[in-house]
């Protein structure tokens, strides 16, 4: 690994530590929106009013200076209002219609609240930007090029209306959060909050650099090999069986998620947390989880992976146990998990495509007994 890519890991990862000190209880929502920064692709958050989501986007750009756009729409919002407003004094002088544009153009991050809400001559404009980071101006004939890598939208429900559909479809993370109700969580919340020595205290943990740096990495990882597997092959062997599994399940993954986003952010993870076979079939659990349409459909996800996968996912988290033991230099509790996983691996029967995992998991094992000498 090139040390620069080295360094630009250990600022986000950083990044992502101190932000878990600061908004409590949102472990998921922070690593979700950075592994969605890394990938260049939009995260919604649905939630009650009151979860901190503005606070944890204003935190982001605290500890990283990159500049924010933010704005809450309503059915009122006019492309005037969040695009900018038209240029008179050129359209009377000299019957030119040009747009003044908002800082939206220029902004690192973009948040808007209660997205749905959107008027249908922004809506049209939204979808462009959401997909391919430009405006497209049917007013004026002009085409902007937008420079967030995130566009983060936010919104107390999900939509239901037929024309919003194309456009919650644009968000390939989307996050449902609740009121914490733990006790312990919103003691702790009240502590970061007022005694926290962050609250006026700015130090830049990362950089656009960084992610830019990482994004670029994870992008060559998907052409890349790694633990003897290519990145194309375990895309057809595992990701492409899975959705399709889970759409003969009711649940509805689209050609451009599958195709477009599903790639883009499972090598995110890779890029952040190491490009391996075990993170990568983690970073898709994972990232199948981010496509639920809703609350409900997470647990759908979650039983049919358990259905298929029901011996993969324990030898994985073994498989994890026993890296940490021998980091550890714990050489002897590794070789008591390791036995654990022997017995993982040697059982039957098994679904078509726990086989495929297992022909790797089996690759693990061996690697790791290696490592042990035994």
């Amino acid at each position: 690994m090139k040390p620069e890519i080295k360094k630009t890991r250990e600022n986000i990862l950083n990044l992502v530590s101190e932000l878990n000190t600061r908004v409590i209880g949102r472990e998921d929502v922070v690593e979700a929106l950075i592994i969605g920064m890394i990938a260049h692709e939009n995260v919604v958050i649905v939630s009650p009013p009151g979860c901190a989501k503005t606070y944890l986007i204003d935190q982001i750009c605290l500890l990283t200076n990159l500049t924010n756009f933010k704005y809450l729409m309503s059915k009122m919002t006019t492309d005037v209002e969040l695009f900018g407003p038209f240029n008179i004094p050129r359209l009377t002088k000299e019957g030119v219609l040009e747009r003044n544009w908002s800082k939206m153009i220029s902004a690192d991050l973009i948040f808007l609240d209660e997205i749905f809400k959107a008027s249908s001559d922004v809506l049209n404009m939204l979808l462009s930007l959401l997909n391919e980071r430009r405006v497209y101006d049917a007013f004026t004939g002009t085409e902007v090029k937008v420079r967030a890598i995130s566009v983060i939208g936010a919104s107390n429900e999900i939509p239901s209306e037929e024309e919003l559909q194309a456009l919650y479809d644009r968000f390939s993370i989307r996050l449902f959060i609740d009121y914490l109700n733990n006790e312990e969580a919103l003691y702790n919340a009240f502590l970061a909050r007022w005694f926290g020595n962050h609250n006026t205290e700015k130090t830049v943990l990362a950089t656009r650099e960084d992610f830019e740096v990482l994004h670029n990495y994870a992008m060559k990882i998907i052409r890349s090999k790694f633990d003897n597997c290519s990145f194309k092959d375990l895309f057809k062997d595992i990701v492409i069986p899975i959705v399709l599994t889970l759409r003969t399940n009711g649940i509805t993954i689209s050609d451009r998620t599958l195709i477009e986003k599903l790639p883009k952010l499972i090598s995110a993870y890779l890029a952040l947390y190491g490009a391996k076979f075990e993170n990568f079939v983690i970073a898709l659990f994972r990232a199948l989880l981010y496509t639920a349409q809703n609350k409900e459909q997470i647990m759908d996800i979650i039983n049919v992976l358990a259905r298929e996968f029901k011996t993969v996912m324990p030898a994985i988290e073994i498989v994890n146990d026993v890296q940490k033991l021998i980091d550890n230099e714990e050489y002897e509790k590794a070789k008591d998990k390791l036995e654990e996983l022997r017995k993982y691996i040697s059982e039957k029967p098994r679904s078509s495509l726990e086989n495929k995992l297992h022909v790797a998991i089996e690759k693990w094992y061996e690697k790791l007994k290696n490592q042990l000498q035994v």
